[in-house]
């Protein structure tokens, strides 16, 4: 639908006689910005957040409010072989089945983790997305998610977000619109702080303490991963764990949690490790801005599953950086950047293209 006014690179033939639009990335925070959505009537807007553990989708309608949402299988940009696309087009099938009858989205932004501006997978993601749910193409915007959550968050130059999920990482935008990151680079590498990096560390102790034959009973900790996994014979274990993947690790952080809250002293160290390093991470971020920035949305899993993360965190971040007393994640700051901007402005800050077709 709405192919007819459009040229092959999604621009409309009327915006080209009026003169070429400006690139809101080369304006001044202070300048108004034409990026889509200031100023339009207001929008349904579906946000897809799609995360390594799960992905979480929210519906919202032109006043706000909330009119559905909910949660499915892990939804990522790791789409390499065929049943990795077959999984993600049943999952985004999924989610349009779950949509209230006879409310179709006028914008949609889906925010996939592990997705890079113009990539193979972030075009096929935008395939699917505009086939299953049959809108116009103008009207969607897809990249990976922290781009958008920060936009949901400040404004371009103001702030930082931290996200610590699955993986962890650090992500700004600057007053011209250019993303500035530190870490993100997978679990392969480094994502330290995260919730599978807290998870990983605690199974090792975990099966280092079996190793030793030490009574699981003693260790809260222990007791815990033990109660979680039926038991703890290695072959019973390795099965769940190698099947469970990365989401079952990651999810291993609300034992870390729990235990640290009974006083278990590996739980603690666990927990204050990760603290330290996503402050680290922020800290690397914050010392490349220029001019410095002041507040720290802290978001992601992590936040929910390892409450304990947040002071040792706080306590050392750099003098001037301080934690945002309120931010929001997910897809609904999701939905408040594409009520800022409106996909076709998300898409021209945020990639630099006027079209994803």
């Amino acid at each position: 639908m709405g192919h007819q006014n459009r040229d092959p690179d999604g621009t409309h033939r009327a915006q080209r006689h009026r003169g070429r639009k400006t690139d809101p990335r080369q304006q001044r925070a202070s300048a108004p910005c034409d990026c889509g959505g200031r100023g339009q009537r207001p929008m349904t807007i579906l946000a897809i957040d799609g995360g390594a553990s799960a992905a979480k989708w929210r519906l919202q309608a032109p006043d706000g409010s909330v009119l559905a949402q909910g949660t499915t299988s892990p939804l990522h940009g790791h789409i390499y072989a065929p049943k990795d696309k077959q999984t993600a087009r049943a999952l985004l099938t999924e989610i349009r089945a779950a949509l209230p009858a006879g409310i179709v989205p006028d914008q949609i932004v889906g925010g996939i983790a592990g997705l890079a501006a113009n990539s193979p997978a972030t075009r096929w993601y935008f395939r699917e997305i505009r086939e299953v749910f049959a809108i116009d193409p103008a009207h969607i915007f897809v990249s990976d998610d922290l781009g958008m959550v920060f936009l949901g968050n400040f404004e371009p130059g103001q702030g930082m977000v931290l996200y610590a999920g699955t993986g962890a990482i650090a992500c700004h935008v600057t007053r011209d619109f250019q993303v500035k990151r530190a870490g993100g680079y997978g679990h392969l590498i480094d994502d330290k702080g995260s919730g599978y990096w807290i998870g990983k560390t605690a199974l090792k102790l975990f099966l280092r303490g079996l190793e030793e034959s030490r009574d699981v009973s003693s260790s809260p900790l222990f007791s815990r991963l033990a109660a979680q996994f039926g038991g703890t014979d290695w072959d019973k274990l390795k099965p769940q764990i190698y099947d469970g993947g990365r989401p079952l690790i990651a999810s291993l952080t609300l034992q870390v949690n729990a235990a640290a809250q009974d006083g278990d002293s590996t739980a603690l160290s666990i927990l204050r490790q990760a603290g330290h390093a996503l402050a680290d991470l922020a800290n690397r971020l914050s010392e490349r801005l220029r001019p410095p920035v002041r507040q720290v949305a802290f978001l992601g899993g992590v936040t929910r599953t390892a409450r304990l993360v947040a002071d040792p965190l706080a306590a050392r971040l750099n003098v001037g950086l301080t934690l945002a007393p309120s931010a929001i994640g997910d897809a609904q700051a999701m939905c408040r950047a594409t009520e800022k901007y409106g996909a076709d402005g998300l898409r021209q800050i945020l990639s630099g293209q006027t079209s994803q077709m």
